[in-house]
């Protein structure tokens, strides 16, 4: 997001809410929509902008991935279904993201892109591979101030290349980016 005034960067609130029934996701979202419109006053509006990303494309010019990233058995149909498998328990489709570890289940790499986005900036699918895969990744988490040992492991852009056969290319995009127009502190309940 750009815009909105400066306290939106260091305050920090507590929200309390509980959703009558058993609502999806997009029905979730309006609800924290209408939530942040009514309590902070908050006016939004969307945009293109060009602006840094990381482009995730294959690594290997033979297109082979790497030995941690394999086509999945089952597509999901959506971010944390578990369809039904007939082997036994059910297969948890989604990601879990820990300190340096990565793994996901029935992904497609447009979402594993968006799980990377961690990195610093966000990071699109250039790699033009469809269906769904499951993913394990592991690299040596950032920590600030610890000097980097040869045996601490990789950095995620090593990684990405040697486990997934993916890697990170500096880019330019448009971007849709979050402009806030309005937003005031809430009032004490």
């Amino acid at each position: 997001f750009v815009g909105g005034p400066d306290w939106i960067n260091t305050a920090h609130f507590d929200i309390e809410a509980r959703a009558e029934g058993n609502p999806n996701q997009e029905q979730m979202f309006e609800m924290l929509r209408t939530l942040l419109s009514d309590r902070f006053k908050l006016v939004v509006h969307k945009e293109a902008k060009d602006t840094p990303v990381y482009a995730l494309t294959l690594a290997r010019r033979d297109g082979r991935l790497g030995p941690r990233m394999r086509r999945a058995e089952t597509e999901c149909a959506a971010p944390g279904s578990a369809p039904p498998s007939p082997q036994g328990p059910e297969r948890r489709c989604g990601f879990k993201l820990g300190d340096g570890a990565l793994s996901g289940q029935g992904v497609t790499v447009a979402r594993l892109a968006g799980e990377l986005s961690f990195v610093g900036r966000q990071v699109i699918d250039r790699t033009a591979l469809t269906g769904a895969f499951d993913v394990d990744l592991e690299w040596a988490p950032d920590q600030p101030g610890a000097a980097l040992s040869a045996d601490a492991g990789a950095s995620v852009f090593t990684a990405l290349q040697e486990q997934l056969g993916l890697k990170l290319e500096p880019s330019t995009a448009s971007v849709e980016i979050v402009v806030i127009d309005r937003a005031e502190r809430p009032a004490e309940n």
